[in-house]
C-alpha cells in the first residue's frame, strides 16, 4: 500500500506545482496589463499638462503683446499732445517718452525671443516679465498724471 501512495503523492504534488505556476503566470500577465494601463494614464496626464502649459504660455504672450501695443499707442498720443508745449517742457517730455518707448520695445523683444525651455524656466520668465510690465505700466501712469 505504501508503494501506491508514493506515486499518488508525487502526482498530487506535481499538480499543485503546475497549478501554482499557471496562477503565477496569470497573475504576472494581469500585473503587466495593470502597469501598462497606469503608464498610459500617466502619459495622458502628462500630455494634458503640456497642452495646458502651452496654452498658458500663448495666452500670457497674447495678453502682454496687447499691453505692449497699448503702450505704443500711448507713446504716439503723448508725442501728439506735447507738440503744443513749451520747448523746455517738450524736450523733457520727449526724453521721458523715448525712455518709456525703449523699455516697451525691449520688453516686446524679450517676449518675442523667449523660447520654450521647460516649465520651471517659464515660471521664472513669466514672473520676471510680469514684474517688468507692471513697473512699465506704473511709469506710464505716473507720466500721464504729471
Amino acid at each position: 500500500m505504501k508503494k501506491m501512495n508514493k506515486p499518488i503523492l508525487v502526482l498530487v504534488l506535481t499538480s499543485f506545482v503546475a497549478i501554482g505556476s499557471l496562477n503565477s503566470c496569470a497573475s504576472e500577465e494581469n500585473r503587466l496589463k495593470k502597469d501598462k494601463a497606469e503608464i498610459n494614464q500617466a502619459n495622458k496626464k502628462t500630455e494634458l499638462a503640456e497642452d495646458k502649459y502651452y496654452e498658458e504660455m500663448e495666452e500670457f504672450k497674447k495678453d502682454n503683446l496687447e499691453k505692449i501695443s497699448a503702450n505704443q499707442k500711448s507713446v504716439a498720443e503723448f508725442n501728439k499732445r506735447i507738440l503744443d508745449e513749451k520747448q523746455d517742457a517738450k524736450e523733457e517730455y520727449l526724453t521721458k517718452i523715448a525712455a518709456l518707448d525703449q523699455k516697451n520695445t525691449d520688453l516686446k523683444k524679450k517676449l518675442d525671443d523667449y523660447k520654450e525651455s521647460g516649465k520651471e524656466n517659464w515660471t521664472t520668465f513669466k514672473n520676471e516679465f510680469s514684474k517688468d510690465m507692471d513697473e512699465l505700466g506704473k511709469a506710464f501712469k505716473e507720466f500721464t498724471h504729471k
